[in-house]
């Protein structure tokens, strides 16, 4: 089918389709589209099954191939807007391949699901360097602030196995780090490290005082994962102009669940104290869509509020704090420690049983 041109929505496509039913069905398409909306299809409707929890349709992927090109100037999804969207993709005797990149942060990504394994596995590898996140997120409402946002790089791989996406999370095994530069952290805004990051600022430096403490000058997260669990084994920081933001945490990658804590320490030219403004930790918990930031005067965390966070909990102890602590330049420090393999996917995939 030459010429091929279709609408639905908001969404279109056009290029060439062409289907085999002889022996074996195999489907191929190449396609142009000026805008894919995700948005129209993605609400859920009641009773439905969750997209993480459904089982993967080994039958139907396993008897048929198929082969994918598609170029987009525009993806919108729930809460990102893409723009020149390219994905390559092969399904072939039950082996998905897939390679994605996008104008945003000069994203890439590739996607390894190998059906013929006795327990379907997954392998998957991403980055974003120097991405402007007013940019990569969907129009807000309201006027923009102007003031530029901190720009992030993310390096991340994931491998699991499973018969759904959530037994996959919850055997994954893996490597994420986050790094950001200058930028103005946004109070009571944003989404995800922005949103995270300033309501830090108002937990530990109330007030006023928050304010003066909005100019960052670098953040560094990296998460070690383990059967479903990221966990900062380095710890996390955020460097502003007079003081340092240190912590550590755990994520549950099964329920999003989180669970970090934070303290505030001021910097005097090479050496650092504790701030002093408040006593105690910051603790941000919830879930990754929905985190909640408040002040834990105690300044401990119990073991016992998340037996999924233990690894992570022993983390938020005085060990940590000091290694933090005694570093000049805490980003520099956990990004350089990140060491990110460049193994093909198929080698990052064996690492899981």
């Amino acid at each position: 089918m030459d010429g091929l041109s279709a609408e639905a929505g908001k969404s279109d496509a056009a290029g060439r389709l062409q289907i085999r039913w002889r022996d074996r069905p195999r489907l191929s398409a190449d396609l142009t589209s000026r805008l894919i909306d995700a948005t129209q299809w993605t609400q859920p409707t009641p009773n439905e099954t969750p997209v993480l929890d459904r089982p993967i349709r080994m039958p139907f992927l396993l008897s048929r191939d198929a082969q994918l090109q598609l170029r987009a100037e525009r993806l919108l999804l729930h809460r990102y807007d893409l723009g020149q969207l390219q994905v390559d993709g092969t399904l072939t005797n039950g082996l998905i391949q897939l390679s994605t990149s996008a104008a945003e942060g000069e994203m890439h990504g590739e996607l390894r699901l190998d059906l013929r394994r006795e327990v379907p596995g997954a392998a998957l590898r991403l980055s974003l360097k120097d991405v402007d996140t007013e940019a990569l997120y969907t129009a807000r409402s309201g006027p923009a602030s102007g003031a530029a946002t901190p720009r992030l790089s993310i390096n991340a791989q994931l491998a699991g196995a499973g018969t759904t996406m959530r037994n996959m999370l919850t055997a994954g095994r893996g490597e994420f780090l986050l790094t950001a530069g200058a930028g103005t952290l946004p109070i009571h805004s944003g989404y995800g490290f922005e949103r995270v990051a300033g309501n830090l600022l108002l937990a530990l430096v109330p007030g006023r005082r928050a304010a003066q403490h909005t100019q960052l000058e670098c953040a560094a997260a990296r998460f070690a994962i383990a059967d479903g669990v990221a966990t900062s084994s380095d710890g996390i920081a955020l460097r502003l102009k007079h003081l340092d933001i240190l912590g550590g945490g755990a994520v549950n990658l099964k329920t999003g669940e989180i669970l970090f804590g934070y303290r505030a320490v001021r910097r005097e030219l090479f050496q650092l104290s504790l701030i002093g403004l408040t006593s105690g930790v910051a603790k941000v918990t919830g879930t990754l869509s929905n985190p909640t930031v408040e002040l834990d005067p105690s300044g401990a965390l119990l073991v016992g509020t998340a037996a999924w966070a233990t690894g992570g909990m022993s983390l938020l102890a005085g060990d940590l704090w000091r290694k933090l602590q005694s570093t000049a330049d805490p980003c520099a420090r956990i990004a350089g420690g990140a060491q990110l393999s460049r193994d093909p996917l198929d080698v990052l995939m064996r690492s899981v049983p």
